[in-house]
């Protein structure tokens, strides 16, 4: 890799990264919980697999903000966080082995 293309990598940001990640655990758990209330189980299972995919997402698992954003079943989502993570993809902060 190049010069110019380690310094255009390092300076990329993560900011989304982060809101993506507390959105989901604090409004989206909310909304889960609010919707499904007169299912209760099934709510906390989705709630559950929620929460695992947000404490993954701020730990900077691209597998995790994929799966994330396709299960929020809503295209517009799918476009910007698609581009987002396709930009950040090859990132070594999402590639590092921790």
């Amino acid at each position: 890799m190049t010069e110019a293309a380690n310094t255009s990598n390092e300076e990329i940001g993560f900011r989304w990264w982060r809101i993506w990640a507390i959105l989901g655990l604090t409004l989206g758990n909310l909304y889960v919980l609010g919707t499904l209330n007169d299912i209760l189980g099934f709510a906390l299972a989705l709630v559950a697999v929620n929460t695992v995919l947000c404490i993954l997402i701020l730990r900077y698992n691209k597998y995790a903000f994929l799966i994330a954003t396709v299960l929020s079943i809503n295209p517009i989502v799918w476009i910007i966080n698609g581009i987002y993570l396709k930009n950040r993809w090859s990132h070594p902060k999402v590639n590092s082995q921790k």
